[in-house]
């Protein structure tokens, strides 16, 4: 006989539009939602790693008149370490400032940026750069920035640095090795701030769950080897 048509199926069918519509703009204003909260989220971390930079800057002023109205060549030295010392931090957050995402930052920049803070600069006879593009989150960047400003700053005498290689490679499993060759340690510097930043550098490494090892290639060489493996996400326990 005839089929007739179901005459409950537009009905139903209507029902299911109005329920996956309603469905997808939820999904939608979630998502919007979320992308105001990040957006929110890196705008107050630029805003707070800019005023951090400002102060350091200032701090850096300080301690640069102090500097120059010091009595003796140890309390100038002292301070001239202290206030490289500030200038670096400045540096790393100005890095962390600029960055586009604030949960990665290239590792490559951050390391040019600070040899640039010691007077090296790339192209020159005074420093060889192979760098491999690294993404660190902000948690390993501040450790590893640290940790490659303490070896250039011990291996620079008073001629200032000469010879210095700077490698950073990434390797498989997310393995990172990065290899600072300078001249010898210490030399021109106060043997109690050259202590202080091989026990600064130890501490740098072990915050970033590395191996730090140290030879000599070379009479008058020195070579630093950090190996660590990057995160891939900032952890939980240390998420801003």
């Amino acid at each position: 006989g005839e089929v007739r048509p179901r005459l409950g199926t537009p009905a139903e069918f209507r029902e299911m539009d109005a329920e996956f519509t309603a469905m997808a703009q939820s999904v939608i204003r979630d998502e919007a939602q979320l992308e105001d909260a990040v957006r929110e989220k890196n705008i107050l971390l630029k805003e707070i790693h800019h005023r951090v930079k400002n102060n350091l800057q200032l701090l850096s002023s300080i301690t640069s008149m102090k500097r120059r109205r010091a009595d003796s060549p140890e309390a100038r030295a002292v301070l001239r370490s202290l206030q490289d010392r500030i200038l670096n931090l400045a540096a790393i957050h100005r890095n962390l400032y600029l960055a586009k995402d604030m949960s990665a930052v290239d590792a490559a920049r951050l390391i040019q940026d600070i040899a640039a803070q010691q007077g090296l600069v790339p192209g020159q006879a005074q420093l060889t750069l192979a760098l491999d593009p690294v993404q660190l989150v902000p948690q390993q960047a501040v450790p590893l920035s640290l940790l490659v400003a303490e070896a250039l700053g011990a291996g620079r005498d008073e001629a200032g640095a000469q010879g210095v290689r700077i490698a950073l490679r990434a390797g498989e499993g997310g393995m990172v090795e990065v290899v600072i060759e300078t001249g010898p340690a210490g030399t021109g510097a106060d043997p109690a701030d050259a202590a202080i930043g091989e026990n600064l550098m130890a501490a740098f490494a072990d915050q970033l769950g590395g191996s730090l090892s140290e030879d000599s290639p070379e009479p008058g060489r020195r070579r630093l080897s950090l190996r660590f493996r990057a995160l891939e996400a900032v952890p939980e326990a240390l998420d801003y």
